[in-house]
């Protein structure tokens, strides 16, 4: 498991994307910390938050697989609740991009974890703590393209 930071790749895109639906509602987002981690055939990527989370603010988590048919699921150490925003595959190049969120969220040391259905040859993930968002919104609608 490699370090990378957070903004790079498409997901910082989709996650940006959510994010801009989130302020169309009235509300302001505010990056708090994010970080992220690449791993080579590893059945599962944790990446962990430099600081505590504070109660209340959203996590964004954004995976990319290197397999069109691969599942994944986003589990933290604080048990917090992930919903899935939205996913596509790419099939020119083999691979699947993946947003999930957790709102109002708990306080403390954290952990995300993405799970794969198998072992991935190149995942990545990259998880973004958000504050100024209410705490009780949710998503009201997603799209997704490829090409």
């Amino acid at each position: 498991m490699k370090a990378a930071p957070a903004k790079t790749g498409s997901g910082r895109l989709l996650a940006g994307v959510l994010l801009s639906a989130l302020v169309a509602l009235g509300q302001t987002p505010t990056l708090v910390q994010s970080n992220a981690a690449l791993g080579t055939s590893v059945s599962s990527l944790p990446v962990s938050f430099s600081s505590s989370n504070t109660v209340g603010n959203l996590i964004v988590a954004s995976v990319r697989i290197a397999t069109t048919t691969q599942t994944v699921t986003i589990a933290d150490a604080l048990g917090n609740t992930y919903t899935s925003a939205v996913s596509q595959a790419q099939s020119t190049d083999g691979h699947q991009i993946f947003i999930f969120y957790a709102k109002n969220i708990k306080a403390g040391t954290n952990t995300v974890t993405a799970t794969f259905s198998a072992s991935n040859a190149h995942a990545w993930l990259a998880v973004y703590e958000y504050s100024g968002l209410g705490t009780t919104t949710a998503l009201d609608g997603t799209a997704h393209a490829s090409g």
